[in-house]
């Protein structure tokens, strides 16, 4: 034993190495990945080792029945069982607490730590399924905070049904403690691993794993619509739901940057990561929806996202990237914009940042990407008929329509084609404010 804790202490250390190194190359990763694994490894032996030891003692002692055939007897062993009962729930609560602490240290090191992705989705399976069975097979009072996880154990395993739909559906990433008990996640539809295009979704202000964001369609949609536009090549389509959002567009913080800055910076990392694990060459695509979009652009400009196109959809503003060429995209790679003419909340960017006296805190989130001169690629995303202003702000992943129908030619590796679907459009003027997409009448039942 004392052998086993030098060789922990030991594996420690070298990863608190490696995470103040901020792995400065992939072999640091994957010294850290091995050494954790096999730390992992030899705790799981030990725990099994444990409780092998509990069950023959449990064995022995109840195997000489005239011991315990007395009143006093029966009491001793009720006595012995109580204890033992204890012993096991003790080291089950060891290996959980072992297990959990493996999980946040390989996730502080960024979801793409050099592992595939079909192995991480094996391991997070794994704790979402002991976050389940602790509670549904609890002999004792449940904990809030294992009550939290289930509930968003269960909104994840939603999700992965949801997405399932449409090809083989990976869990990434699994933290449903994170963020105060928002959770954290991320799903693939498709190997991101193997896969021709992959693509990032990042969603906007009241989305969360424990509001049910992974259930909705919007990746499925995707998804579908960039396998409809190229058979010929795979796809993946990561849901990351991977940082604080706004509760809602009531929330303060919808109007800050900080969120949309500190997820830009876990945003890089992950999509950066990607490249890690993935055989051949690959396109990747990251959209940004809502407040989505200042992360994403947050994390290009800023934090060295490397991504061949970025989709910005229904944005707010982009915070730190001030025009297209802060993306620092390829020579390549372009910024595509999405912004319907009714979606009020595309109305909000252009306007100052404004500083709080006394504070750190700053108001507004930065440049309109839709308009003149920011050097974007703005294409269509009217709804067609009579539509609400929300309605206009959440429809940009509705099947059949312009906005949709552009995304799958940008995430297929296509973006040129929009000139040629006659699917781009004229940008915003800033003064006089004009935007020439409300003279015309958003259109329907596009399909590759």
């Amino acid at each position: 034993m004392s052998e086993l804790r030098g060789a922990h202490a030991q594996a420690a250390r070298m990863r608190e190495a490696a995470l103040a190194d901020g792995f400065r190359s992939a072999a640091d990763t994957d010294q850290l990945l091995a050494a954790t694994l096999r730390d992992a490894a030899d705790h799981a032996r030990v725990s099994r080792r444990r409780l092998d030891a509990i069950g023959a003692e449990i064995a022995d002692v109840v195997s000489d029945v005239r011991a315990w055939d007395t009143p006093t007897g029966s009491r001793q062993l009720q006595l012995f069982l109580a204890a033992k009962a204890r012993a096991i729930r003790t080291v089950i609560t060891d290996a959980m607490a072992d297990a959990r602490s493996r999980t946040t240290l390989l996730r502080s090191a960024g979801d793409g730590y050099g592992l595939p992705a079909r192995e991480r989705d094996r391991v997070n399976r794994q704790v979402l399924a002991g976050d389940i069975d602790r509670v549904r097979n609890a002999t004792e009072a449940i904990s809030t905070e294992d009550m939290r996880r289930y509930d968003n154990a269960m909104r994840v395993l939603d999700g992965l049904r949801v997405s399932a739909e449409a090809g083989p559906a990976l869990l990434l990433t699994y933290d449903p403690a994170a963020f105060e008990g928002r959770g954290r996640a991320a799903i693939a539809i498709g190997d991101p691993d193997t896969a021709d295009n992959t693509t990032v979704l990042v969603p906007g202000a009241h989305c969360s794993v424990r509001d049910g964001y992974l259930s909705q369609p919007d990746g499925l949609n995707v998804y579908r619509e960039a396998c409809h536009t190229d058979p010929g090549r795979s796809n993946s389509v990561i849901v990351w739901m991977g940082y604080r959002t706004p509760d809602s567009l009531f929330d303060s913080q919808v109007a800050q940057p900080d969120s949309a800055r500190v997820g830009g910076r876990s945003l890089a990392v992950d999509v950066n990561a990607l490249a890690l694990t993935h055989r051949g060459p690959a396109h990747v695509t990251v959209i940004g929806h809502s407040y989505g979009s200042t992360t994403v652009a947050d994390a290009a400009a800023a934090f060295g996202m490397r991504a061949h196109d970025v989709v910005l959809v229904g944005s707010p503003g982009t915070d730190l990237a001030r025009s297209a060429a802060d993306f620092h995209l390829s020579p390549a790679g372009h910024v595509y914009v999405g912004a319907s003419s009714m979606d009020p909340i595309t109305r909000l960017g252009g306007q100052p940042q404004i500083p709080v006296p006394t504070t750190s805190v700053t108001v507004g989130l930065g440049a309109d990407p839709a308009a003149d001169g920011y050097g974007a690629t703005r294409f269509k995303a009217e709804v067609p008929g009579l539509a609400s202003p929300m309605r206009a702000h959440s429809s940009y992943f509705r099947p059949s329509g312009e906005a949709l129908f552009s995304i799958g030619d940008i995430a297929s590796g296509h973006g040129d084609a929009l000139a040629r679907d006659h699917m781009t459009a004229l940008h915003r003027r800033r003064l006089p404010a004009f935007d020439p997409e409300r003279l015309r009448l958003g259109s329907g039942n596009h399909r590759h």
